[in-house]
């Protein structure tokens, strides 16, 4: 359950260390008056009318119930990336005989190249979806993948620690979810490029930041499922 409690509550500490970093470097991007949470619940004046209790609303119900759907709706993919791809690229970088994956003082290295090699593969594969009629600019896209590749280490240590792809789901679920809590606070002059959201250079941070932490902790993949840094190509690390 700890693990389950990391991937909900750590993609938010991210998302708030990201977001308050942009807002203490550009104080002038934020909006107290919450003229975007304001026009989102245009359809309900009275809660228009309290911006900021409106935003506790919409805060409350993102960590709880739309985390729930977000998940069920991530699994899917979460399947794919760190069910198996993550599994496959484990193997690869520990050889064609899947012996002991990295060197001795820094286990289970293939874990770390695999998962920011997900990351890459993840944030490419978005791309078209960037391309078609979308108005957002070359560098994007390249910030875009750093974003992802900090990204999948979080997603790739909670499903390698729970051996379970749920913990990577709701993860999947609430960095999705809670990108949004920043950029609500924003004004027109907020460049997307550097945030608030996860997904602007400064906004990331928090995620690049907990990417870190996890790489170069010798202990953060090794322990969970794959406490003796091995894994067999026949059997699976990670599963339901």
């Amino acid at each position: 359950w700890r693990v389950s409690l990391a991937a909900w509550l750590l993609p938010l500490l991210a998302t708030i260390v990201g977001g308050g970093l942009f807002y203490l470097f550009f104080p002038q991007s934020f909006d107290s008056n919450l003229g975007q949470v304001r026009k989102m619940f245009a359809p309900i004046p009275a809660l228009a009318a309290q911006p900021w209790l409106a935003f506790l609303i919409f805060f409350v119900q993102t960590m709880f119930m739309t985390m729930i759907i977000n998940a069920i709706a991530s699994i899917g993919e979460e399947f794919g990336w760190r069910a198996y791809l993550l599994q496959k690229l484990m193997v690869l970088f520990a050889g064609a005989d899947g012996g002991i994956v990295g060197a001795k003082a820094h286990p289970n290295t293939g874990a770390r190249k695999a998962a920011l090699l997900v990351g890459l593969i993840w944030g490419v594969w978005h791309y078209p979806l960037f391309f078609l009629g979308s108005a957002l600019t070359f560098p994007f896209v390249l910030i875009y993948v750093v974003y992802t590749c900090s990204a999948s280490v979080l997603l790739s240590w909670v499903a390698l620690r729970s051996g379970s792809v749920w913990p990577a789901s709701i993860a999947h679920a609430m960095l999705n979810g809670t990108s949004m809590f920043p950029t609500l606070l924003a004004n027109a002059t907020a460049n997307p490029l550097l945030g608030p959201g996860p997904t602007g250079l400064v906004g990331m941070l928090g995620y690049v930041i907990l990417a870190l932490v996890l790489l170069f902790n010798p202990k953060a993949f090794a322990g969970g499922k794959e406490k003796d840094g091995r894994i067999a190509e026949n059997r699976a690390v990670v599963g339901v």
